[in-house]
């Protein structure tokens, strides 16, 4: 006859080993990384000597295509550069104090970062289309770097406000623009709000190349300093702003599963039950067990010291005896307390 089917209990729940776990969070990482995607292909973004969709290469060679002496700079412009293209702040003061006094000496700062200190006007807001590919914007303005444009695209825009009355706006957005151009000493700062059409991804679209050849370029043989990333070790950002969004993000989602697991693995469904045991023997059985097999092996005398062991103990619990009591001294003290002779107790 089978045995009855033990009923189920939370210890019969599937808990997985150390294995699993491990092969589960390789897991969750293969599938952040698909997720995330693949890293950029070299370079940084805005980097003049990069060639990818982020990098600005293209544009130098542009640049150059049509007869400005372009000059890849990490640091201030010399006295002789008459425009210098910045499109992504990362330098110290001392560079950016330096920038602002060769503007002041007639330079032409083409700046793509309104938030920089170096910008005299301010972002108020973004506009982002990325899911629709981008947006065209028309200039709406006499400015000579609009000259044959006709509109200009990109993915992100930035809104900058208008706070000086000498500020030539172009490429109106809602109550902002799209670029600013402010005199500032003898030299002016031209505000991008759209930095991405420098872009080597961007370049091509729409007359975004032709914007940039005016602003940078207006005439052949202009010396022209695109400023670069610093090198690196010499920016003012710590290793956490170093650390890319990709891996931030990546960071995130572990935490977040490694703590979903810990809950689950943690829960209680109700309260603690009382799990049966393996095997379980009664105490009758198990004394019939052992002595048929002291019988079987004829050990008599292993059966006999097993039952004044046993004796042994249960006297000296009842009379609350120390455990230490020899048993020649069990036997006189239990003689002195009841009626059985000392001949027979021993």
């Amino acid at each position: 006859m089978n045995a009855p089917a033990r009923p189920t209990t939370p210890s019969d729940r599937w808990r997985p080993t150390l294995w699993q776990v491990a092969l589960l969070v390789a897991g969750v990482g293969v599938l952040i990384a698909l997720v995330v995607g693949p890293p950029a292909d070299g370079g940084r973004p805005f980097d003049p000597a990069s060639s990818a969709p982020q990098g600005t290469r293209a544009l130098v060679e542009v640049l150059r295509g049509l007869g400005g002496d372009v000059r890849v700079l990490t640091g201030a412009p010399d006295t002789d550069t008459d425009v210098a293209l910045l499109l992504l702040d990362r330098y110290d003061d001392a560079t950016r104090d330096q920038l602002a006094a060769w503007v002041q000496a007639g330079g032409i700062l083409v700046l793509g970062e309104a938030r920089s200190s170096l910008s005299p006007v301010t972002a108020v807001g973004a506009s982002s289309f990325d899911l629709l590919g981008g947006i065209d914007v028309q200039p709406a303005c006499d400015s000579p770097a609009v000259v044959g444009v006709d509109r200009v695209a990109a993915p992100h825009w930035q809104r900058l406000s208008i706070e000086q009355q000498d500020a030539v706006t172009c490429f109106p957005l809602e109550d902002a623009a799209g670029m600013v151009t402010v005199p500032v000493g003898r030299g002016e700062v031209v505000v991008l709000g759209m930095p991405a059409v420098a872009q080597n991804a961007s370049l091509a679209e729409a007359d975004n190349a032709l914007l940039l050849a005016n602003l940078l370029v207006p005439r052949p043989g202009t010396v022209v300093a695109v400023l670069g990333p610093p090198p690196p070790g010499t920016g003012e950002r710590d290793l956490q702003q170093l650390v890319p969004d990709g891996a931030r993000s990546a960071l995130v989602q572990l935490a977040v599963a490694f703590a979903v697991l810990t809950w689950w693995r943690s829960r209680r469904l109700g309260e603690p039950v009382t799990e049966p045991l393996p095997t379980a023997i009664a105490a009758s059985e198990l004394v019939v067990a052992v002595g048929h097999l002291l019988q079987r092996t004829g050990r008599r005398q292993a059966a006999a010291e097993h039952l004044r062991r046993g004796l042994r103990g249960e006297l000296r619990r009842t009379l609350g005896l120390p455990a230490d009591v020899p048993p020649e001294g069990l036997v006189e003290l239990v003689a002195a307390r009841s009626d059985v002779a000392v001949e027979a107790l021993r």
